[in-house]
């Protein structure tokens, strides 16, 4: 599978780079710890240091969505394009699969090489073509248009039998809807997730 030809690299570059400044420009604020909806119900949260610490993860997060919630499709997938780009390059697939066998000492180098260079590859060919902004779907018969909307940010677990290629995956889809994400690492490859 072939990510991308040499006219392109411009192109996901750009994209990728776009997605680093929206990153960096990220406000540290921390969001109110005291209280979080869940199915509705407002739920109590002790102040802590690791309540505040996902707080403030989660409000870098929204940053991160509010600087592409207008994106169009195109940007959108230029954006997913250059976040695969970015981690399944031969020299980055082999430095995180060497890294990953050697901090959670589980699996082997080849399949881990495999997962991160060629299932993200085919992960983003899967979705690509896929509508995820604006509308999406008609229906003229019973009058039904369905407009795709970002939810906002996304919460997400990356396992330890998996670190490499996880995280990168449920990023693409989340970012694919225009929302963000929180992934934590298992805390066997929480340096690979970091990554």
């Amino acid at each position: 599978v072939e990510l991308a030809s040499p006219s392109t690299d411009n192109k996901m570059l750009s994209a990728l780079r776009t997605a680093r400044t929206a990153a960096s420009r990220a406000t540290t604020r921390w969001a109110s710890v005291g209280q979080f909806r869940a199915f509705g119900m407002a739920q109590s949260i002790p102040d802590t240091d690791s309540a505040r610490e996902v707080a403030g993860y989660i409000e870098r997060s929204r940053a991160a969505a509010a600087q592409i919630e207008d994106y169009t499709q195109e940007q959108v997938d230029d954006l997913i394009t250059a976040m695969v780009y970015a981690v399944a390059r031969e020299d980055t697939a082999k430095m995180i699969a060497q890294h990953t066998v050697d901090e959670t000492l589980l699996g082997n180098y080849d399949g881990k090489f495999l997962k991160i260079f060629r299932k993200t590859r085919a992960t983003l060919l899967d979705i690509i073509d896929d509508k995820s902004v604006g509308v999406i779907e008609e229906d003229p018969e019973r009058q039904i248009v369905k407009i795709a909307k970002p939810v906002g940010v996304i919460g997400a677990l990356s396992p330890s039998t998996n670190p490499e290629a996880t995280p990168v995956i449920k990023a693409i889809a989340s970012v694919k809807g225009r929302n963000s994400v929180v992934i934590a690492p298992h805390p066997r490859a929480k340096k690979r997730s970091e990554e």
